[in-house]
């Protein structure tokens, strides 16, 4: 099988009510404003909860900066940002060497993301030299994707550079590019190091489809996406429900024998985010929209509704085939699945006393996707926009 079943529900979902997603995206911001209030951070969840964790988190991937960018994405302000930041920001740069080795210097776990906040929110806005400072670092970190590696150091740049228009953004994105790009192997994979495995991760967080969506949005070209192309066509899985791609490909440390994931983070989903628009129109056609179908009879998945690993990064590969295919039947399955999120997350808040305060993993990634849906728009959070 090209998923697991077990890991999807059926959808369970009313009609598309643009009213329903706004009245949940109000909702999510006057309980985030309530939640900090009086407290210095947003409390942990209690899925999140684990002994090499603290008891509130930072990060712009699960913690209070993430939360402070999407309350800014929804033109919400929180008295005392500043000081809330700089604290969360010191702490987190305290507990980073405990996360992973090169944490302290990645975009969506580190201090990058910080400097990039600051940037965005105008809060004591570093110069153009500081700001390269804290992000160049980051090139030298190994190809992990764009949660600890240096893909996401080319995101942060690409988009320091679109807000500075500094020239030394830009040519130190394209120097990180060249040195990404030269360390493949060579069937054109990375060798991905993290969390005590070794193998060639297809991850759209951690492996290829991360590497080479900074890679493509940094420096468009159709031998990139044509080398891209080669390497998914290579590893697909197909059968007549449709196409997904494994975790990892060639040998590795995993587990094997399971049915591949189906998610943002790992599989089809992913791909379709972090790559849908670049590929010649016979390589969607073969690849991309087969994948699409898996995703809709797949069901909803039935973890949290999240970017990383819900609802929401599902429903985003959707947007992204409504907006390639100019299809409305993709912007009517995104929806589909929004309205199954609100009703889905208003049982897991209930079931566990609070929402999930995090952008790539909880409530704020879910309502910016309700946005999206709103919108009709498949730009997808800190991977085209900051």
């Amino acid at each position: 099988m090209l998923h697991d079943p077990e890991r999807h529900t059926a959808i369970d979902a009313g009609p598309w009510s643009s009213n329903v997603a706004e009245a949940s995206i109000d909702a999510f911001v006057a309980d985030t404003l309530r939640d900090l209030a009086g407290h210095d951070l947003w409390p942990i969840h209690p899925l999140d909860r684990s002994p090499e964790r603290s008891a509130t988190l930072k990060t712009l991937y699960y913690g209070a900066a993430g939360m402070f960018w999407t309350l800014s994405e929804l033109g919400a302000g929180v008295p005392a940002a500043t000081d809330i930041l700089a604290r969360a920001r010191r702490a987190a740069a305290r507990e980073a060497d405990d996360l992973y080795p090169h944490a302290r210097h990645s975009f969506l776990m580190g201090d990058a993301g910080f400097a990039m906040l600051q940037l965005k929110l105008g809060h004591a806005e570093p110069s153009d030299l500081q700001l390269l400072e804290t992000l160049t670092p980051g090139l030298g970190v190994p190809p992990t994707g764009i949660v600890w590696g240096c893909a996401g150091t080319l995101l942060a740049l690409r988009f320091a550079f679109e807000r500075t228009n500094d020239p030394r953004m830009h040519d130190d994105a394209r120097d990180g590019l060249r040195s990404l790009l030269d360390a493949r192997e060579t069937n054109g994979l990375w060798v991905t190091d993290l969390n005590e495995h070794r193998d060639s991760m297809l991850s759209a967080l951690h492996g290829y489809a991360a590497n080479m969506a900074a890679a493509i949005r940094v420096a468009p070209s159709d031998d990139l996406a044509g080398a891209v192309q080669s390497v998914l066509a290579e590893h697909a899985l197909r059968d007549a429900d449709g196409v997904n791609w494994p975790l990892s490909a060639g040998s590795t440390t995993r587990a094997v024998g399971r049915p591949p994931l189906l998610q943002y983070c790992n599989g089809a989903p992913g791909v379709i985010v972090c790559l849908g628009g670049f590929f010649d129109e016979a390589f969607e056609r073969e690849y991309l929209l087969p994948t699409g179908e898996l995703i809709w009879r797949a069901g909803p998945l039935t973890k949290l509704p999240s970017l990383c690993h819900g609802v929401a990064g599902s429903g985003f590969a959707f947007l992204r085939l409504f907006e390639m295919t100019e299809d409305t039947l993709w912007l009517d399955r995104a929806r589909a699945f929004a309205m199954h999120g609100i009703r889905a997350n208003a049982r897991f808040i209930s079931e566990h006393g609070q929402r999930k305060y995090s952008l790539w993993t909880g409530d704020a990634g879910f309502v910016l996707f309700l946005r999206a849906c709103i919108e009709g728009n498949a730009a997808f959070p800190t991977l085209d926009f900051f």
